[in-house]
């Protein structure tokens, strides 16, 4: 009975509740029997040391060909250390699901490629309607190095979902480090990141824990934690022109370095529309400039029951917690703790849509604010009740 049940492999799969067109692994039971007599199961490619279809992931994926909309795929993964040294690509419908982050574990080698692109520098790269789930990532890297790539083409514009959830993602580069590249474009598009740890480390010029480069609709980060050290340009998360929406909820974003740097929270362009709830971001240790959430152009922008926290290890540079001042529409802050060595908040001297509200918060810093906020109900880090305009009375 013992040897019969260590030779299953148990696998948990969904087709489509939120993401009807793609298999998902959760609430679904599927026992896949590991042995050289089982039965052949359509549409489960399995890889694992010994007794699965494939002993290599790449080849188990590049061995599905007819998958689509009616027809999802999964490559299930059993536990085991697996080596790649070139991006996994994963066709759409195909989603690519371990036995858990402290079992299944990939390890992506390789340095830069001839004629370099984000997907080519992947761990693995997905676009339409693929999702990985339950492993760990290992992406090393000579020079750069990307963990997950994520692109759809102009025609999938409006009908892609990719999800990534219950991953460790851990980077180390020594040119150019990105976690997470979201290059997916169309208001439609939906990018899902949960339940993921990012760890980056090594003196990269550039780090970036997740980077959304494309102008797609609505992308939830939620329960993701992320540990950045070493870079000398550094971002949580850095969203760039022409980005829809970003939702940040429930997370942790930790940045601490020691080189002569610039650190970024999280850092919102134009067009941006940025909801971040319930987390906490500490920044610090840059020698240029340290923010907690830097807007610079951005649609519209709350910030609630979080806390945000900046710091410098050379006096006299710029530490903000939250930094509003080229913001072009209204940004609300709400029951949360802000705090920066040079002032917590730093606001536009603006009105009307491009004021940035502030209430039943805490701020502490040594010059509180700049700017003309709109403040209500807030005190000091002493609890001292400050002005309508966030100032020490």
């Amino acid at each position: 009975m013992q040897t019969c049940f260590r030779s299953l492999v148990f696998m948990v799969i969904t087709i489509g509740s939120y993401y009807p067109q793609f298999a998902l692994s959760a609430n679904r039971v599927v026992v896949i029997p590991l042995e050289a007599d089982r039965p052949n199961l359509s549409n489960i490619v399995t890889v694992a040391k010994r007794g699965g279809d494939y002993t290599n992931i790449i080849q188990a994926v590049r061995s599905i060909s007819d998958a689509s909309s009616n027809n999802p795929y999964v490559v299930y993964v059993a536990p085991g250390a697996y080596t790649t040294t070139e991006a996994i690509f994963l066709p759409p419908y195909v989603s690519l699901i371990g036995s858990g982050v402290t079992s299944t574990i990939i390890n992506s080698d390789f340095n830069r490629p001839t004629a370099p692109s984000f997907s080519r520098l992947a761990g693995i790269a997905a676009g339409f309607h693929n999702e990985v789930a339950n492993l760990t990532l290992n992406r090393t890297s000579d020079d750069s190095a990307v963990g997950l790539y994520t692109e759809n083409t102009i025609q999938d514009q409006f009908d892609t979902n990719v999800h990534y959830s219950n991953l460790v993602i851990n980077m180390s580069a020594t040119l150019e480090s990105r976690a997470v590249v979201n290059d997916i474009n169309g208001f439609g598009a939906r990018l899902k990141i949960e339940d993921t740890q990012i760890n980056m480390s090594g003196e990269t010029l550039f780090a970036a824990g997740i980077q959304n480069i494309g102008s797609g609709g609505l992308r939830l980060v939620d329960r993701v934690n992320m540990t950045l050290e070493g870079a000398s340009t550094v971002s949580g998360i850095s969203n760039s022109e022409g980005v829809v929406r970003l939702n940040l909820f429930n997370s942790n974003i930790n940045i601490t370095t020691v080189s002569n740097s610039s650190i970024t929270g999280v850092l919102s362009r134009s067009g941006n529309n940025i909801d971040i709830r319930n987390t906490k971001i500490l920044v610090g240790g840059g020698q240029i400039s340290s923010i907690g959430v830097l807007n610079r152009g951005t649609a519209f922008s709350r910030i609630e029951n979080s806390q945000i926290r900046s710091f410098l290890t050379v006096e006299g540079q710029l530490s903000n917690g939250v930094d509003n001042r080229d913001n072009t529409a209204s940004a609300r802050i709400v029951n949360s703790t802000i705090s920066g060595d040079t002032r917590p908040l730093a606001a536009r001297n603006g009105s009307g849509i491009r004021e940035t509200y502030v209430s039943f918060s805490v701020l502490g810093g040594d010059g509180i604010t700049s700017g003309s906020p709109v403040c209500r109900f807030n005190v000091d880090e002493n609890n001292v009740a400050l002005t309508s305009n966030c100032r020490e009375p």
